[in-house]
């Protein structure tokens, strides 16, 4: 068994050289340090989440890495994935647990246990932070050299993506519309020093060219007391806090109040002059000079999540089709042009570049 694992080792990074070009001093030894990943949720209590990669020459994908070379599951509903040095942290949800890999050999080299771990995010300071628990929900501060933790801060209900802006740390409150603030954290004493009222439902957030934050706000659906139907939905929204006192100063409903579409993922173009988002009819563009949210969407279709490429511009957006079956990961041109598709693992839900 330890020689099949070592070739599969091989295999995977062989397959990752002959599919990239040298673009600088980034050398083929370097096999997952740069790149896109992709998490893959998977179904609910089947542990049969997982990563995909694609690298940095949009050419190919490498499905369910771990797994592949750990021989074993990478856990039950996978949510997020950020990266810090060689190292990369994969949140499973309902397993309870970060994995740690190596990145240039997707070897496990630690496991953080966490309860209900939502998401994950790694300054380049070197500060770790993961958002888990419900009513309330928490930050987690760790040492990603060390994997230990630092301490807990307990922020709003269900709390869901963050970002790091400078000294801060915005944590995104409401996962279903359970909440409706910003938590403003302030990382050198690791407290909580402003609570900002977004909209319902804040779980993402983006950073535009001027420096505003946006926040994604995904609405609240509300069912009948035995939960057989829903009675009423309130407004997804976007919403821009000024920088540096982070209070909302522009406010955009978007979507259509009756579609049930709860949107949760936000990104902006390398430029920062375009916000862009998710919603029933598909990946909206919007101008962050423009006064109103456009009426159609860029790419029509149905989709989960979308993010931008930093290199080239180009929207990555993920596709679910069902939680028994592969997804799919798209790439368009700026312009909204199909560039390449490729089938991922079960349950496409993020996109993060590094």
């Amino acid at each position: 068994m330890k020689n099949t694992g070592t070739l599969l080792v091989v295999l995977l990074i062989s397959i990752f050289v002959l599919s990239c070009e040298k673009p600088d001093d980034t050398s083929s030894n370097n096999s997952f340090l740069h790149g896109i990943m992709i998490t893959n949720e998977g179904n609910f209590r089947d542990n049969n989440g997982s990563v995909s990669y694609i690298p940095l020459t949009e050419d190919t994908v490498i499905n369910n890495i771990f797994e592949t070379v750990n021989n074993r599951p990478l856990g039950d509903v996978v949510m997020s994935f950020a990266s810090w040095k060689n190292k990369g942290f994969i949140v499973a949800n309902n397993s309870g647990k970060v994995e740690v890999v190596d990145l240039k050999t997707f070897q496990s080299v630690g496991i953080i246990e966490v309860s209900y771990p939502r998401h994950i995010v790694v300054s380049s300071d070197g500060k770790g932070y993961i958002t888990y628990g419900a009513f309330p929900g928490k930050v987690k501060v760790f040492n990603p050299e060390t994997l230990e933790a630092i301490t807990d801060i307990t922020v709003g209900n269900q709390p869901e993506k963050m970002i790091v802006d400078g000294d801060k740390l915005l944590v995104a409150n409401g996962q279903w519309g359970n909440d409706s603030t910003v938590s403003i954290i302030d990382r050198t004493a690791n407290e909580v020093v402003s609570t900002i009222v977004a909209g319902d439902g804040p779980v993402a957030f983006t950073r535009d060219g001027s420096g505003s934050v946006w926040v994604l706000c995904q609405g609240k659906v509300v069912y009948s007391p035995d939960w057989s139907y829903i009675e009423y939905e309130t407004d997804s929204k976007l919403v821009s806090l000024k920088p540096g006192t982070y209070e909302p100063s522009k406010s955009y409903v978007i979507g259509r109040t009756g579609d049930y579409f709860n949107p949760s993922s936000v990104a902006s173009d390398p430029g920062g002059q375009y916000v862009y988002f998710v919603e029933n009819e598909g990946v909206f563009a919007f101008r962050i000079s423009d006064s109103q949210i456009p009426a159609t969407p860029l790419i029509a279709g149905s989709f989960n999540a979308v993010n931008a490429n930093p290199l080239n511009g180009r929207l990555y957006v993920t596709e679910i089709q069902g939680y028994t079956a592969s997804g799919k990961v798209h790439i368009f041109t700026p312009a909204g042009q199909a560039v390449n598709t490729f089938v991922a693992g079960i349950a496409p839900n993020g996109i993060y570049f590094y």
